[in-house]
Formats: structure tokens, C-alpha cells, sequence
């Protein structure tokens, strides 16, 4: 089923699933090396030729068909223009207990950022995570420098910890 989240305290901002009129927008957020220098794993802006985020876009709609995704991803949308990506990086289930658990992200163009998007792309993914696919728990990793996404987290009323990466990440 296709997403389409919106904001009651920002009506220009939604997050909703990608399409293929999307991929240059998506493919632009992760080629720009001021959109990935702080991310744990978009280490290589220029492996995202057009055909591998066509294949991303596809794949991301795809898995929001399944009964128990492993991964939620959306484009957010600003007035209109696809402005970043975020959602659920992945998602796990623990063999033992049945415990569902995902990791919130979000990836905003310089020209949204700190106009609080970041913040509520974050609410409206966590509110999604627990009322919609139910999860259990939900994480945000990022490197211990990306101190603007440390912010956020901040801001959402969550606490960190500090778990050894080779690049520094913490999770909150």
C-alpha cells in the first residue's frame, strides 16, 4: 500500500512512497556530498548512477507491499519537490522473542534543513513505526559528528549511547 504521510504542523511537508517521476530528485539528495558527508553509510555518492536508484525506488515501493516489510523508505516532499528521503533503513525481527524493531532516518536538501522538517519527517516516521507497522522499538544510528541528526533526536526527547563504530556512531 502506498504512504503518504502528512504534517498537521507543517501542511507543506509529506512524506510518501517514491515513484520513477522521482528517481533524478532521489538520485540528486544522494550524489550531493553535503547531504551524505555525515552518513553512516552513503560513503560513495558516485555508485548512485540512475539505474541503481531506479532499482532503489523500485524496491522501496515493492517492499512496502509486504505483510512485514524490512525496510520503509519514502521521499520527503516540500511544497511539492522532493527534498530528501527518509523512513525505516531497516527493520528486524528478533528470533527469540518475536520483538520488531527499526531504524529511523532522514536525509534533507541544505535547503529545507533547520526549518524543523528534519524533526517532524522524524515524528511522522516514528508515529508510522509504532501505529501503523507496529513495531516494538525504534532506533536512529548516525555518526557520533553528524551533530544536526544528534540534535534532532534531541529535540524528540530521546538519549543516546554511544556504541564503538570505525567511523564513531552512536545510536538513540
Amino acid at each position: 500500500m502506498p504512504i503518504s504521510l502528512r504534517s498537521t504542523r507543517y501542511p507543506e511537508l509529506e512524506l510518501r512512497t517514491a515513484t520513477s517521476e522521482d528517481v533524478t530528485a532521489v538520485r540528486e539528495v544522494f550524489v550531493n556530498p553535503a547531504n551524505t558527508a555525515l552518513d553512516p553509510v552513503v560513503n560513495d555518492p558516485a555508485v548512485f548512477t540512475v539505474e541503481k536508484v531506479e532499482g532503489m525506488v523500485k524496491r522501496w515501493a515493492e517492499s512496502q507491499q509486504d505483510e512485514k516489510p524490512v525496510r520503509i523508505s519514502v521521499v520527503v516532499v516540500v511544497d511539492g519537490v522532493v527534498q530528501g528521503v527518509g523512513g525505516m533503513g531497516w527493520i528486524s525481527t528478533d528470533e527469540a522473542t518475536g520483538k520488531r524493531t527499526g531504524d529511523a532516518g532522514v536525509m534533507l536538501n541544505e535547503a529545507v534543513r533547520g526549518k524543523g522538517y528534519g524533526l517532524e519527517a522524524m515524528r511522522l516516521t516514528t508515529d508510522y513505526a509504532f501505529d501503523v507497522l507496529k513495531l516494538d522499538k525504534v532506533t536512529a544510528t548516525m555518526l557520533a559528528k553528524n551533530t544536526p541528526m544528534i540534535g534532532v533526536m534531541r529535540k524528540m526527547g530521546w538519549n543516546g549511547r554511544h556504541i564503538p563504530a570505525e567511523e564513531g556512531g552512536i545510536r538513540l
